[in-house]
């Protein structure tokens, strides 16, 4: 769930994590962050193989989208 750049849930994987599937951000606040936005470390763990086959949003407004930005250990996340 996310509530702006700074306020926001995450995975933590104590190990490796494999990526697969489809990762859904959801506004839990409704507070739609603003184009830009970006959240660090949505995802973290010791090491990161695979990608997000796609990454959406339930409550963003259609113009925007979530990308995800790929690190040796995580994901992290901006509002494009």
């Amino acid at each position: 769930h996310v509530s702006s750049s700074t306020h926001h849930d995450s995975l933590a994987v104590h190990g490796a994590a494999t990526l697969r599937g489809t990762l859904t951000v959801v506004d839990k606040n409704r507070t739609h962050p603003t184009t830009g936005a970006k959240v660090h470390g949505a995802v973290s763990a010791t090491s990161r193989t695979g990608r997000f086959a796609h990454v959406r949003s339930k409550s963003q407004p259609k113009k925007h989208a979530w990308r995800a930005t790929y690190r040796a250990a995580g994901v992290d996340l901006f509002l494009k």
